[in-house]
C-alpha cells in the first residue's frame, strides 16, 4: 500500500507538471479518483508540495514545490 501511495504521488506530480503547469485546479478534479489516490494527494497538500486556496465553490490547488531537475 505504501508503494501504491508513492506511485500515486509521482503520478500527481507529473499531472501538475505537464498538464496543469502553474494553473489552479478545481476540487472536482480530485473527486474523479479513488480513495488511495486522494490520500496521496492530501498527504502532498499537508507536506506543502501542493498549495490550497479557498474559493466560493470550494478549494483550488496548484503545485507549489520546485520540480526536480532532469
Amino acid at each position: 500500500m505504501k508503494q501504491a501511495k508513492i506511485n500515486y504521488a509521482h503520478e500527481i506530480q507529473q499531472i501538475f507538471r505537464y498538464r496543469y503547469r502553474n494553473e489552479w485546479v478545481s476540487h472536482s478534479f480530485i473527486n474523479q479518483h479513488d480513495r488511495l489516490w486522494i490520500q496521496a494527494f492530501n498527504s502532498l497538500v499537508r507536506q506543502g508540495f501542493i498549495e490550497r486556496k479557498k474559493t466560493i465553490n470550494g478549494h483550488k490547488y496548484r503545485w507549489k514545490a520546485a520540480f526536480p531537475e532532469i
